[in-house]
């Protein structure tokens, strides 16, 4: 099947979504479909994809579209502020572009089920046949978070100080629209289609490694929207104290050795992983984390488990291989065995990163790794080490489950029986950050404020 008969029901690629007509002919979705696929090669050449500059890329395509006989009849620059609800206004703000039409509502629902939409801009609109013109009607939405002063607590405290509180302010949000229509000259487009098809041509077996890949990230995104989430206020007493209020500044900005515990595991980096990646990195192991965790048990259904949590780090993009599966050494504890698994698959400065991170798990409340995770006699633990080449972050992830026929204080040290019965694997898990950046809003909306609740730094006792 060639590009321009994949295209024929509806145009989807990366940047846009035209709904046809029933009416509109085989010969007109072809010019649609062809020159916009000349115009969106050329602005991505430039721009890259329509998120990095929706004004200045869709400018771009505009000329273009220009050149291959698309005359505007309408261009359009609005905003909309102190927005609550994104997904709400963006579906009025669409009918108020595009009219209160059967044509509209059908493109509102086809957007609605795009995982990302509105938060992603994506260039849509309608396509229609009116006096034998062939009439394209479209609107672009980019939503940015809006600056909001936070309130202050009317409410007098109890020494009488003017000082008050701050109340953390609702997210608000501000979405500009940018809409324009246009016809096609039919006289104008006919003289250069004969060129636009020898370069289509030419461009197809690229195409249709495009089309596979846009194919697996609308899966992916479809995965990720359909995750099932513990409840918030289930996940609010799981870990009693974990969260931070401004961990995610600090992640952000964090670029020397480091480690967190994010829900129930120790994740290390190296300083080479910049703070932005390490933000990714926490944010995937805790919706891996947070979705097996509703749909199994990590004490009686374990491999289950790990199953599904290697399954969700996959959906978001990361490659994974298994390392090795071992039986730790009689008297090791769960530490030793955790550190000797990593040491064959990281550097040393890896290593040793990842061993202050152990150490400083001293230091905090045993509930924050082993609430959910441990009973007298089942018990599980995961760690993670990190670096970074270019765009593209390693994480060597160690597992280890452990049934015992007694019981155990502190799941870190305790020490393996050759009686008991040892899960011990360990995993290269390599992500791609530039692949990641379709599926980072569409995590970072299904968390929410996940991130705050359930990871926080540790102190390294001492310097590394």
């Amino acid at each position: 099947m060639t590009y321009l008969d994949r295209q024929r029901d509806r145009r989807r690629s990366e940047n846009t979504l035209f709904l046809f007509d029933t009416a509109v002919t085989a010969a007109h979705r072809d010019a649609v479909n062809l020159t916009f696929w000349a115009a969106e090669r050329h602005a991505d050449r430039s721009f890259g994809r329509l998120e990095s500059d929706p004004s200045a890329w869709s400018q771009t395509c505009r000329k273009v579209l220009g050149n291959c006989g698309w005359v505007t009849v309408e261009s359009a620059y609005s905003t909309t502020d102190d927005v609550a609800d994104p997904e709400f206004s963006a579906a009025s703000i669409v009918i108020d572009a595009l009219g209160d039409t059967a044509s509209a509502a059908k493109l509102i629902a086809s957007l609605e089920s795009i995982a990302d939409w509105p938060m992603q801009p994506l260039w849509a609109g309608t396509v229609h046949e009116a006096e034998g013109d062939l009439v394209l009607s479209t609107v672009i939405l980019t939503v940015a978070p809006a600056p909001v002063e936070p309130e202050v607590l009317e409410i007098p405290l109890d020494d009488e100080s003017e000082e008050h509180e701050p109340i953390p302010p609702e997210p608000r949000f501000r979405i500009e629209t940018i809409t324009w229509s246009a016809k096609l000259n039919d006289t104008i487009y006919t003289r250069i289609r004969d060129a636009l098809l020898s370069k289509l041509e030419k461009a197809e077996p690229e195409l249709e490694r495009a089309h596979e890949r846009e194919q697996d990230i609308r899966d992916r995104l479809a995965f990720i929207a359909s995750l099932e989430m513990p409840p918030d206020e289930t996940a609010l007493e799981t870990v009693q104290g974990a969260g931070r209020t401004g961990i995610l500044e600090t992640v952000d900005e964090d670029e020397s050795d480091s480690a967190y515990v994010a829900k129930h595991q120790v994740v290390s980096f190296v300083s080479n992983v910049h703070g932005p990646a390490k933000r990714d990195v926490l944010d995937c192991t805790l919706l891996a984390q947070e979705g097996a965790d509703r749909k199994f048990s990590r004490v009686d259904g374990f491999v289950s488990w790990q199953r599904f949590y290697l399954n969700v780090l996959r959906q978001t993009g990361w490659d994974i291989q298994l390392l090795e599966s071992v039986r730790p050494t009689p008297g090791q504890t769960v530490a030793d065995a955790s550190l000797s698994m990593l040491q064959s698959g990281v550097t040393a400065p890896e290593l040793a990163v990842a061993q202050a991170a152990l150490d400083a798990t001293d230091r905090i409340d045993p509930d924050e790794l082993e609430d959910g995770t441990a009973t007298y006699s089942t018990a599980s633990f995961q760690i993670a080490s990190c670096a970074q080449t270019r765009r593209r972050v390693t994480m060597t992830v160690v597992v280890l489950h452990v049934e015992m026929s007694g019981s155990m204080d502190r799941v870190l040290r305790h020490e393996y029986d050759a009686s008991e019965s040892w899960l011990a694997e360990t995993h290269r898990c390599v992500l791609d950050l530039d692949d990641y950046a379709h599926m980072r809003a569409s995590v970072r909306r299904k968390l929410r404020n996940k991130v705050e609740e359930f990871v926080h730094a540790l102190e390294f006792v001492d310097p590394i």
